[in-house]
């Protein structure tokens, strides 16, 4: 009972990840502000991940690199 609903629940997880840019698009095309918040968030989305990424790569390469 328990695995059908992870099941489920991945299915339906999954397949809203297609959904996702028509509705951002239909968020976009709202009105201006609603444009430059999504603009911004995805701008500090980006920052975030590609700060971490950066540090993350940088610790794996002091770890593998010899003293």
């Amino acid at each position: 009972m328990i695995t059908l609903s992870i099941v489920s629940f991945l299915e339906r997880l999954l397949g809203s990840i297609g959904e996702m840019p028509f509705r951002f698009a239909d968020v976009v095309t709202h009105d201006p502000i609603s444009a430059v918040l999504v603009g911004i968030g995805a701008l500090v989305m980006t920052l975030t991940l590609g700060t971490g990424a950066y540090l993350t790569l940088g610790a794996v390469v002091d770890f593998v690199t010899p003293s």
